[in-house]
C-alpha cells in the first residue's frame, strides 16, 4: 500500500509545485514594466492640455498593455518570441506606445528647458509652429513679413544686418540701413535669384530666415 501511495503524493506534490510555478512566473514578470513619468523634467503647463494628457496617459498605458501581454499570453513584449506572430505583434505596438511616449516627452521636457530661458507659452507655439531655433524667434518676431530699405531704423534693421553679416559678410551692426547694409543686400538678391533692388522685401526677408534656420 505504501508503494501505491508514495508516487501517488510525489504525484500531486509535482503537480501542486509546478502549478505554483506557473501562477508565481505568471504573476511575476521578467521586466519592471511601469514607466514612471518625469514630472520634475517636463512642462505640466504645456500650452497643448491634450499633449501632457496623452503624454500621462500613455505613461500607463505602456506599463499595462506590458502586463496584460505578460499575464494572459506569457508574452514578454520587450523580448518577443520571433516564431510567435502574436508575440511580435505585441510587441511592435509595444515598441509604437513608446516611440510615441518619447517623443511626447521630449517635446514636453524642451518646453520646460526653453521656459527656464524666459520663453512663454506663445513664443513655444510659435517656435514649434515655424520650426526655428528658439535663438532666432526675436529675429522671426521682428522680421517676418516686414519691409525695409535705406534711411529705416531701430532693432529690426540691427536684427537683419546680424543675420546678413552670419549669411554673407561681415557689415557693420548698428541699426542702421545705409549704403552699405543696401550694397550686401542688392549682393544677396542677385545670388538667390532676385531682383537686386537693394529693397528688404518679404521675399527676401523669408530666405534670409529660411537660411538662417538651417544654419542653426
Amino acid at each position: 500500500m505504501k508503494r501505491i501511495l508514495f508516487p501517488l503524493i510525489l504525484i500531486v506534490l509535482g503537480t501542486i509545485g509546478y502549478n505554483q510555478y506557473r501562477q508565481l512566473r505568471k504573476f511575476s514578470p521578467p521586466n519592471d514594466y511601469d514607466y514612471e513619468a518625469k514630472t520634475k523634467a517636463i512642462d505640466v503647463n504645456y500650452y497643448d492640455r491634450q499633449v501632457v494628457e496623452r503624454y500621462f496617459e500613455l505613461c500607463y498605458e505602456v506599463g499595462r498593455f506590458a502586463r496584460q501581454a505578460w499575464y494572459n499570453h506569457d508574452i514578454d513584449v520587450r523580448f518577443p518570441d520571433e516564431s510567435n506572430p502574436q508575440s511580435v505583434q505585441a510587441s511592435l505596438h509595444y515598441q509604437q506606445l513608446l516611440k510615441e511616449l518619447n517623443i511626447l516627452e521630449s517635446r514636453l521636457m524642451q518646453s520646460k528647458e526653453l521656459k527656464g530661458k524666459g520663453f512663454d507659452n506663445q513664443s513655444i507655439r510659435y517656435i514649434e509652429e515655424q520650426g526655428i531655433a528658439p535663438q532666432l524667434y526675436r529675429a522671426h518676431r521682428l522680421l517676418n513679413g516686414k519691409v525695409l530699405r535705406r534711411g529705416d531704423t531701430g532693432e529690426t534693421v540691427w536684427q537683419m544686418q546680424k543675420l546678413i553679416s552670419k549669411q554673407h559678410r561681415p557689415i557693420k551692426i548698428d541699426g542702421i540701413f545705409n549704403q552699405e547694409t543696401e550694397e550686401a543686400i542688392k549682393e544677396l538678391q542677385s545670388q538667390w535669384g532676385m531682383y537686386p533692388s537693394g529693397i528688404a522685401d518679404s521675399e527676401f526677408m523669408h530666405k534670409l530666415l529660411q537660411n538662417s534656420n538651417r544654419n542653426e
